[in-house]
């Protein structure tokens, strides 16, 4: 159990990850590579801290290291369209999902709404 306003296990994965993306977003990919190894650390089965490593250690030019954990995080579910793109620029087949701006509206009248009264 976590005492108050301690951060551990998981939970610190998903916060070290995040701050790994925003660094990474900010341009900062030595940043974002230390805050995805710290993550990995507080839980290396957290596959989105090695999604965020790849993108950093792509930056910083380790391409081998890059594959590497955009592979593991690919295996473990990890969808998000830059590691898949990264995996496909290598030569890896990888389906990229459409993203919602890219799907086009049902055809035809919308379904009724949950409990909707006719």
């Amino acid at each position: 159990m976590e005492a108050a306003g301690e951060v551990s296990g998981n939970n610190l994965a998903i916060l070290r990850t995040n701050i790994a993306t925003a660094l990474l977003s900010s341009g900062d990919a030595q940043g974002a590579l230390d805050k995805a190894n710290e993550a990995i650390d507080a839980n290396e089965e957290y596959a989105n801290a090695w999604g965020v490593r790849s993108l950093a250690k792509q930056e910083l030019g380790d391409l081998g290291g890059a594959l590497e954990d955009a592979k593991y995080a690919y295996d473990r579910g990890v969808q998000a369209p830059p590691v898949l793109a990264l995996l496909n620029a290598a030569g890896f087949a990888v389906e990229v999902p459409p993203q919602p701006q890219d799907m086009a509206p049902p055809a035809g009248d919308p379904a009724p709404l949950r409990g909707a009264q006719n």
